[in-house]
């Protein structure tokens, strides 16, 4: 059964083919193939965890549109780097629909089990140092946070 925050199964097999420092790239390309991933990811409802819509560059050097696919990945996996992105855009999408993230959201969407819960209290502390995310009330900590912008 697949979620919100995974890629459809059809997405991720087309994705994984792709190495894009690898010579051989032009080897991989599949015009056919690439163009239905496409259509498919436009016709994804909204924007998730793991898909992000940017609009074309208005500089006239710098037209076309860009997009950065991260594929699913355990908390293992993750660099800090990463896990601090993911704290970062998982407050992002519970901004936009209306909550705000905790500790325990965190823990789900990064697949950390409650014991464990202290990982997430980590990485949420680092997201704050780095400026990316701000505590949603400043009187009742455990309230949430909320990106910097918010």
């Amino acid at each position: 059964m697949s979620c919100a925050k995974d890629p459809p199964s059809e997405i991720t097999t087309v994705l994984t083919g792709y190495t894009w420092d690898d010579p051989s790239i032009s080897a991989k390309m599949n015009p056919a193939r690439d163009i239905a991933l496409i259509d498919q990811l436009l016709a994804q409802p909204a924007e998730t965890a793991w898909l992000e819509f940017k609009g074309s560059n208005t500089d006239p050097e710098m037209i076309g549109t860009q997009a950065v696919l991260y594929g699913p990945r355990s908390f293992a996996e993750m660099t800090q780097d990463e896990r601090v992105r993911a704290c970062y855009f998982h407050a992002v999408l519970k901004f936009l629909s209306g909550d705000k993230m905790k500790n325990a959201s965190l823990c789900a969407r990064l697949g950390i089990a409650a014991k464990n819960a202290a990982q997430a209290s980590a990485v949420i502390s680092k997201t704050l140092d780095a400026g990316l995310i701000r505590v949603a009330d400043p009187e009742h900590p455990r309230a949430g946070y909320l990106p910097h912008w918010a």
